[in-house]
Formats: C-alpha cells, sequence, structure tokens
C-alpha cells in the first residue's frame, strides 16, 4: 500500500514541482495551496506525511500542525519555510513537527526526511500495536535504548547492557542517574527536569557513564518525553558510543603536539648541525697527521661520538617527518651489528641473552643506513621490553630469493592476533599511559615501506618474530666492501682553484678554508654582502655557501648572483644544517644546485669540490 502524502504550500510552482517529483518516487499525493482548504482535506482523509509551508495568505502551517497533533496524531509533519530564523525553527517543534527544512533546498532533502518520518512512524505503530515487535526492532539498533519512568530504567536495549557491561535485567529498576558519572549527574538532573516542563523538547548532550566495573563510558545522549498515548511523562533516550570518538579526538590533538614538537625539532636540529660540523671535520683533519697512539685512539672516541650525535639529529628529523631518506650503498650486517652494539647496552645486568648471526654472503643495498639502525634498534627494544627472566633476543641477517631479510626473535609471552592486526597503526600502544606515544613501530613500517620492503611480525606464545624485507637492487648490489677514500683530494690541473666560502658560522668557514687551502685558493666572506663585494673584485672558480644566514640568506645570495653576476649561478654549491622548510626544499627542486648536507665528513666535501671543479660546470 502506497504511503500518502499532503503537500501544502501557497505557491503553484512548488506544489506542482513536489507533486510530480514524489509521484514518481511511488507516494500517493495531494496538494493544496491554502490552510482552509488544506484542514478540509485532513478532515476528510488520514495522511502518513504533511509537508507544509508555515505562512499562508489565509493562515499559519502552524495550525496545520496542531490539527495533526490533536485529531491525526500518527501524521508527521515537515515543516519548510523560506524564513531562515531559530525562531521558526523552535515554534514549528512545538507545534509538533517531525522535522524542518529551509527553502530552497534539494529534494534528496525533503525525501531523505519523509522516510525517516515514515520510519518513526511505522516504529510508533509497531509499539502500540504490539510490546515484542517493538522490542525487536529497538534490539536492531546499533545505539543504545532505554525507557525512564520516574528515572528509573523500565527497558533497555541489549546495546544499553553491553554499553555499560550488565545484563538487561541487572538494568531494570535502576536509577539512570546512578549510572552517570559524578561529575555529570547535577547537569543530568537539571536536563531531566526541564523534559517535564517543557514535554516537546529534546535534549541531546555528551555525557559519561560508568560500566559495572566502574570504568568511564562516554556516550552521546538524546532525552526526550514520550508523546505516546497511555505512556504518560515517559523519557525515551538514546546513547550512541563516543569512545572511539573520543580516542580520535585524543589523537588529533597529540597529532597537534607533535606538529609543534616537529618544527622545535627541526630548528634545534639546524643548531646542532651546525655545531656538529667542526667537530667532525677537525678530528677527521687531525687523525691524518702524524699522531700518537693515545691521542689518536682519543680522537677516534670523539669522531664516533659526533657521528653518533648526528645520526641522533637525523632520526629526530625523521621523527618529525622534515628530511628524506639519504640512500647509499650500505653493509646490512655493519648496520645490524651496530644496532646490536647499541642496544645490548640496556641488556646489561638482565637474564637477557642476545645473540648475533650473519650470513657472510648479505649484499650491500642501496639504503639509509641511519633509518634501518633505527628500525632494528626500536623492534629490538620493544623484544627486551616484553621478556621475563630467562628470556633471549636472536637477531638474523640473510638472502632469501631476491630479498635481504632481517629476523628478530624472542621468547617472549607472545602477541595476540588482535594486536598483531593493529600494531603499525600511528598511536597504537600497549603500553601504559605516559609510556609510549604508539608511533614507533609506525615510523618503523613506514621507513622500511620508504624502502620498498616490508615489515611483518609472526606471533605465538613463547616465540615472537619480527621480519624485516629488502629487495635486492640487482643494478647496485655488491657483496664486496667499498674501498675508503681519503678525504684529501688530488687538485686538478696545475693552477690552483679560487673558492669563495660564504658562511655566517666562523668556525664551519675555517675549517672549510683550512681543508680547501691544501689545494686550492681559499677565501671567506661571513654574510652575503661581504660575498658580493669580493666577487666584485676578484674571479672566482667556485662558491661554497651556506644556506640559513642572518639578513641575506644563501637563497637570497643566489637572486642577487642571477642579477649581477649570472656567470656564477653554474659555479655556487650550497652546505645546510635542514632541508625542512617550503622555501629551500622549492630552491633546490627548482635550481637544482648541488648541496651537501651537514654535518659532513670533510672528506665528502672535498670529494664533492673535487668532482664539481673537474666537471663542465665552470
Amino acid at each position: 500500500m502506497k504511503n500518502s502524502i499532503l503537500v501544502l504550500d501557497d505557491e503553484k510552482g512548488m506544489c506542482q514541482s513536489l507533486t510530480t517529483l514524489l509521484l514518481h518516487m511511488g507516494y500517493d499525493v495531494t496538494a493544496s495551496t491554502s490552510v482552509k482548504e488544506g484542514l478540509g482535506i485532513l478532515a476528510k482523509k488520514f495522511f502518513d506525511i504533511v509537508v507544509s509551508d508555515i505562512v499562508f495568505p489565509d493562515g499559519s502551517g502552524f495550525q496545520i500542525m496542531d490539527y495533526c497533533h490533536d485529531h491525526c496524531p500518527k501524521t508527521k509533519v515537515i515543516a519548510m519555510t523560506g524564513h531562515v530564523s531559530i525562531d521558526s525553527a523552535i515554534e514549528s517543534l512545538r507545534h509538533g513537527a517531525y522535522d524542518y527544512i529551509i527553502k530552497p533546498f534539494e529534494f534528496e532533502l525533503l525525501h531523505h526526511a519523509i522516510k525517516r518520518a515514515l520510519d518513526h512512524q511505522y516504529m510508533e505503530e509497531e509499539l502500540l500495536l504490539a510490546g515484542e515487535r517493538y522490542k525487536a526492532l529497538v534490539e536492531e539498533l546499533n545505539e543504545g535504548y532505554f525507557v525512564l519512568e520516574e528515572g528509573r530504567i523500565v527497558f533497555a536495549n541489549s546495546v544499553m547492557a553491553h554499553l555499560l557491561q550488565r545484563e538487561v535485567s541487572g538494568l531494570i529498576g535502576t536509577a539512570l542517574v546512578d549510572l552517570v558519572n559524578p561529575d555529570h549527574q547535577q547537569n543530568f538532573q537539571e536536563n531531566l527536569k526541564v523534559l517535564q516542563k517543557c514535554p516537546g523538547t529534546s535534549i541531546i548532550e555528551d555525557i559519561t557513564l560508568r560500566d559495572s566495573r566502574g570504568n568511564p563510558r562516554p556516550v552521546e545522549m538524546k532525552i526526550s518525553v514520550s508523546k505516546i498515548p497511555h505512556l504518560g511523562a515517559t523519557v525515551v533516550g538514546i546513547c550512541r558510543d563516543t569512545t572511539e570518538r573520543e580516542i580520535l579526538w585524543g589523537q588529533l590533538v597529540k597529532a597537534e603536539k607533535l606538529a609543534m614538537m616537529g618544527e622545535m625539532v627541526a630548528g634545534i636540529a639546524h643548531e646542532l648541525n651546525n655545531k656538529l660540523t667542526p667537530i667532525l671535520g677537525y678530528t677527521e683533519m687531525l687523525v691524518e697527521q702524524p699522531i700518537d697512539e693515545v691521542t689518536a685512539r682519543r680522537l677516534g672516541t670523539v669522531h664516533s661520538a659526533a657521528l653518533g650525535a648526528k645520526n641522533i639529529v637525523e632520526s629526530l628529523l625523521f621523527f618529525a617527518k622534515q628530511e628524506q631518506p639519504k640512500r647509499i650503498m650500505c653493509d646490512i650486517n655493519s648496520i645490524v651489528q651496530s644496532a646490536a652494539e647499541l642496544v645490548s647496552a640496556s641488556f646489561r645486568g638482565s637474564d637477557v641473552d642476545l645473540s648475533v648471526r650473519l650470513d657472510s654472503d648479505v649484499p650491500q643495498l642501496m639504503a639509509d643506513p641511519c633509518q634501518l639502525e633505527q628500525v632494528v634498534v626500536n623492534i629490538m627494544k620493544n623484544a627486551f621490553e616484553s621478556l621475563n627472566k630467562d628470556g633471549w633476543i636472536e637477531v638474523r641477517a640473510f638472502q632469501e630469493n631476491k630479498d635481504v631479510v632481517i629476523a628478530i626473535t624472542d621468547n617472549g609471552p607472545g602477541i595476540s592476533p588482535e594486536v598483531c592486526s593493529r600494531m603499525f597503526d600511528p598511536f597504537f600502544t600497549t603500553k601504559e599511559r605516559g609510556k609510549g606515544t604508539g608511533l614507533g613501530l609506525s615510523i618503523c613500517h613506514g621507513i622500511i615501506k620508504s624502502h620498498n620492503g616490508d615489515l611483518s611480525v609472526d606471533s605465538q606464545p613463547g616465540k615472537t618474530v619480527f621480519s624485516i624485507r629488502l629487495p635486492v637492487d640487482c643494478h647496485g648490489c655488491s657483496s664486496v666492501p667499498k674501498e675508503q677514500k681519503k678525504w684529501s683530494c688530488i687538485r686538478p690541473g696545475a693552477n690552483r682553484h679560487r673558492i669563495l666560502i660564504v658562511d655566517d658560522e666562523v668556525q664551519i668557514a675555517e675549517l672549510l678554508r683550512e681543508a680547501l687551502s691544501e689545494d686550492y685558493d681559499a677565501r671567506l666572506a661571513t654574510n652575503v654582502e661581504e660575498a658580493l663585494e669580493k666577487i666584485g673584485l676578484h674571479s672566482f672558480d667556485l662558491i661554497v655557501s651556506d644556506v640559513k644566514m642572518p639578513g641575506l640568506d644563501g637563497i637570497d645570495f643566489y637572486a642577487k648572483l642571477l642579477e649581477k653576476a649570472p656567470e656564477y649561478c653554474s659555479r655556487i654549491i650550497y652546505t645546510t644544517g635542514v632541508t625542512f622548510d617550503d622555501r629551500t626544499q622549492s630552491f633546490f627542486k627548482e635550481t637544482r644546485v648541488p648541496y651537501l648536507s651537514k654535518p659532513f665528513k670533510i672528506k665528502d666535501m672535498m670529494e664533492f669540490v673535487n668532482q664539481f671543479l673537474a666537471s663542465d660546470h665552470r
């Protein structure tokens, strides 16, 4: 049987349009352009839905609503008007309108409101006709549903019971206010009083309930006084669990904090890289000099510590998602061994046994060694934290088909399938509050994916295996380590090339001058203005410039050269502490000017300069 709809609007065009569309949707439609005629039609025939304008020449849509409320309460009225006003919306609801739509509107919006009104009507009819059918229908809801009489629960569906970790029978007769968190009880009771005074209203609020174990359960609750006959002032409520929403909100807050921390980390990293550059450079130069064994050992310790600090800065920058991976040909066995040595310090004094098994034929890969080491260290630390007495961890590196595999195995309690399925999700953690961000394994997963690899976990009680699989690059793999080069270069040609060093960090500028002066005529400028002045007086074969400088920086310098001495734009290379900001990234992308990241090794700088001068850039 078709649902019947009465359309009331003083605009004939609107009546005709709605009639045509609703007939097409399969409804039985009657239309009228006046209140008087509409009331007469309602007196003769029952309609499931009335779609009515509010303003008429001969009356008001509120009259239609009042008539339906008094004489045909099953009929649902949907008000529509072009007069946008909160007051008119509230007034419509007070007169019993089911829904309220503002002109102009899309027909789909009205159709959706009609379908919802028909669904609501059907539920009311089922409640009156058959209590059991009504209960069955309510049980199908995805939200908690309850009915209150004098503040006590007289009906609740299974979703409501599950939400509160109780049986349905255990909820019946319970005062709902006793299930509300103490902080929200007073406000909840005041809302109940408002409903008693204003029967036609509904209240929606976020509130926290307490389950049977006392755990907080945040919900969005809608309560209203039922108008169903014979039920009196019964309060009907719907609860929607907002735990997931609260979690998502918390994740957004975390993300915002991490973004702020990322900006701070990037700024600190820039300063640290500037300070580390002369430390690495001078120790590298000194160990090449004829010195005694003790001094060489001490300098080696300083150099190793500085490299460690450099790796920490690079890890921080990756965490802040500011730096791109720096891929070089690297030895996987060395990376695994280094990671094991770093983590083994945590094992001292414990019963945990660490073993490392490295196949000798593992090929080299194009990868970022710092990032891969970070992944291995993170997984090993997680394994260590999960172990009890007599625990062990085994780390293996081997080649399997076309992949290099790093397998980290422990004999811990194991990881449940539910946790395994989510453990690489951002912000997911099983650690206590405040002891984990839930980002470690997510970052590890991202690092391996950025290397076109795969990170997986296989776990059962007593054995968990994390497997890192990295594809072998057949164009650049070798199981033979590369020959290490001395930092000092062979000067190309018989003439000494003249190089201008531009850097506001005096220590870095002096380091570069000393290193380059052995083979080149190196001169200094501590700012862009001084550099431009020297370029005006002398000719230079190469300019080595910093990017970040006070006043005019390296990017401004390039623009000045482009304007005044464009020939130098093909004779300039840059050094930079970070490349995280959009301006610097865009500059290097657009100009394709070569650069070397700080802190750099002297041998890398010398090779960089030597290759540049030997090329066709000059």
